[in-house]
């Protein structure tokens, strides 16, 4: 689980750098698994999945491409969505990512959450 301290985040993006590094071999923040949102004079939210015990974008998905898996981690078929986006609707946390037609949820990176690495305020980490 990744904890976050919004009055420590810079929004400098390392960590939405990392993870579209990670899992689509790109720097592109855009094709990341999570998000900052913010506009000053707020603190910035990250936008991240939860895990959702029972999640309203698996159950929104009329296709059945997103299944929760193990630990309550969401998975995508690629082959099935059929990019109609409800379960970016779906989610209260707006934690379900954008970008070209294709849809990003989060998955853990099994625990490791490698976006904790680069964040030099450390203002998301990891639990446990």
């Amino acid at each position: 689980m990744l904890i976050y301290d919004s009055k420590s985040c810079t929004e400098c993006q390392a960590c939405r750098l990392k993870c579209s590094f990670v899992k689509e071999t790109e720097y592109n923040p855009a094709k990341s698994r999570l998000s900052i949102k913010g506009k000053w004079p707020q603190m910035p939210v990250l936008k991240v999945c939860r895990q959702c015990q029972n999640p309203l974008c698996v159950k929104a998905c009329p296709v059945s491409a997103l299944s929760q898996e193990e630990q309550r981690i969401i998975s995508i078929d690629y082959g099935l969505c059929s990019d109609c986006k409800l379960c970016v609707q779906a989610c209260p946390f707006e934690a379900v990512q954008t970008c070209a037609g294709k849809i990003y949820i989060c998955d853990t990176c099994k625990g490791e959450y490698p976006c904790t690495e680069v964040c030099s305020t450390e203002a998301i980490s990891k639990k446990g």
